[in-house]
């Protein structure tokens, strides 16, 4: 997808500052910070957009500090990106990722301090995975395990933490949040293996390049089809049965099992890699869509 976005927008200045910030990923996360919203309250248009919009803010900024921090890696593993090309000066990233990260915290503390609080973990855990000292996107499972509690857990979290300030004392609530988080964890994996030449070359400890392929796919595919039950019957013991999740659920993970099979296949091209990933990351907003739908 990066490839893709990169190869339509060429040397667009104002366009690659807006594909710097990868927001489509970013809209994944503001969907879960809705859902958790949505799953502990009704539906409020203002504080679903303010969750929405501070979360796929904060992502877009947390995306440029870790592509600067990742400089050289990302050097050899995907030139294509604006700052590697040089479309975009490092001066210019830092300085449009200072501007949304402040009006990311303004626009949080204006709407509530709990959304506030939760933005600002979130924060504190993008610099935990991207820059040293920390810098845990280079400390193998811990970067899985930092990109999960970012992606679902904190902004699941803020959501149901907005709607509710009690949320955190409903055991079988976190539980499916974690199992959830946990099944990312292992979906992550999946993101490392079209990196791998780079990651190996910088001397980058990922999963994959210190487990190898092989393993890590295994691993992977394993971890997320484990979890993902775990997720689907701590839904249900909250929840009555309902036929159309169900169906998206089932439909979802044997899909991705099909399309992540083919990391079992051996080492493939970067390019290989990249749409294995790219097609599991649409599953993943898809079934993100079909939540929303089924609490909404």
């Amino acid at each position: 997808m990066e490839r893709f976005f990169s190869n339509l927008v060429k040397k667009n200045f104002l366009l690659n500052l807006l594909i710097l910030g990868r927001p489509w990923n970013g809209i994944i996360i503001g969907l879960f910070a809705i859902f958790g919203f949505l799953y502990v309250s009704s539906f409020n248009l203002i504080l679903c957009f303010s969750l929405f919009f501070v979360f796929l803010l904060q992502y877009f900024a947390g995306a440029i500090v870790n592509d600067l921090s990742d400089f050289s890696t990302d050097s050899i593993n995907t030139p294509y990106l604006p700052l590697e090309s040089g479309a975009v000066k490092k001066n210019q990233a830092k300085i449009l990722a200072i501007l949304v990260y402040l009006f990311s915290f303004v626009f949080s503390l204006s709407i509530s301090i709990n959304l506030f609080i939760g933005v600002l973990i979130f924060f504190l855990f993008g610099l935990i995975y991207s820059v040293n000292p920390f810098r845990f996107v280079a400390r193998g499972f811990l970067a899985n395990l930092t990109l999960a509690t970012v992606t679902i857990l904190i902004p699941f979290s803020t959501g149901a933490f907005l709607a509710d300030n009690l949320f955190y004392l409903d055991k079988s609530l976190m539980f499916m949040v974690i199992s959830f988080s946990l099944f990312f964890v292992f979906f992550s994996i999946s993101k490392d293996f079209k990196d791998l030449k780079g990651d190996k070359n910088a001397g980058k400890n990922t999963f994959v390049s210190k487990h190898g392929v092989k393993k890590a796919a295994q691993i992977s595919i394993l971890g997320e089809t484990l979890f993902f039950i775990i997720f689907i019957f701590s839904f249900f013991s909250r929840t009555k049965f309902n036929l159309f999740f169900i169906v998206s659920s089932l439909f979802f993970i044997i899909l991705l099992i099909i399309f992540n099979k083919a990391l079992l296949n051996g080492e493939q091209s970067p390019e290989e890699y990249e749409k294995i990933f790219s097609t599991s990351r649409t599953l993943i907003f898809l079934y993100s869509i079909s939540l929303l739908f089924y609490l909404w």
